[in-house]
């Protein structure tokens, strides 16, 4: 499915000199350079600000969230990477979860072959269909295992107490 992402571009928060645009490009106002990103030890982008002759290090998924995402919570204050790309930090690739389940979700793409079952899964409210748990997981933010469960028990999933059904079973 592709979703069409208008390119928006704000200042960064607390960095004036710089342009962070929800895809993920960071831009140094006074010299209108692209900032290059680097990354963490565990793979993740990262950029160095400075301010006031201080350099620095912010997460690049962080920004992108704090600047474009809706639903950042104290209990929501993770972004996710729906797609698990550590390259894609555009917008619509984000959202917020509780950290203990950012975890999970990530964790979750070490052996994904159990999720892939093709069969034809609906969301009850609004129609949408998938063809494999997995598919329905990063659509939406949730755990492969919550999703299961949800589809077996009839019941919601969380966070976004959303209810699926193996399109048989309609």
């Amino acid at each position: 499915e592709f979703r069409r992402v208008l390119f928006r571009s704000v200042l960064i928060q607390g960095f004036p000199n710089y342009i962070l645009s929800n895809y993920g490009e960071v831009v140094s106002e006074k010299s209108r350079r692209l900032i290059k990103p680097s990354r963490t030890k565990q793979g993740a982008l990262k950029v160095g600000l400075v301010l006031d002759g201080e350099q620095y290090t912010m997460s690049l998924k962080v920004l992108v969230a704090t600047h474009f995402v809706e639903g950042q919570t104290d209990l929501f204050n993770t972004p996710i990477q729906l797609d698990n790309n550590q390259e894609n930090v555009r917008a619509d690739n984000l959202v917020w979860r509780p950290r203990w389940f950012a975890w999970k979700y990530k964790r979750q793409f070490e052996d994904i072959r159990r999720w892939l079952f093709e069969t034809k899964y609906i969301d009850l409210e609004t129609g949408q269909e998938y063809k494999t748990m997995f598919d329905i997981a990063t659509a939406n933010g949730l755990l492969c295992r919550d999703v299961e469960k949800g589809i077996i028990t009839h019941q919601r999933i969380f966070p976004t107490w959303q209810e699926f059904r193996y399109y048989k079973d309609m």
